[in-house]
């Protein structure tokens, strides 16, 4: 998958997810649901764990940094190659 179908992906996933997430606090005893929710999570963090390995976080919420507000201080997704070349001479 390049970058763009694995956001499509994760973002169509965390919708499922999320919607599933409603449907279970009206319906907590739902086991196809359940199950369902813990598998769309897991596919989920899946290829979120994947596309940031490759290109970088989604959201600060996931970083590892001890700062909080350091987290956006890699590369930028709309920065150029060549931008970042010239940013690292420096």
């Amino acid at each position: 998958m390049n970058k763009e179908e694995l956001l499509t992906a994760i973002s169509a996933l965390r919708f499922a997810a999320y919607d599933l997430q409603l449907y279970l606090d009206t319906h907590p005893y739902d086991q196809n649901a359940i199950v369902d929710y813990h598998n769309l999570t897991m596919e989920a963090d899946r290829l979120q764990a994947k596309y940031e390995e490759k290109y970088g976080l989604i959201a600060v919420y996931n970083s590892p940094v001890s700062c909080p507000w350091a987290w956006g201080q890699g590369y930028w997704p709309y920065e150029r190659k060549n931008q970042i070349q010239s940013r690292e001479e420096v």
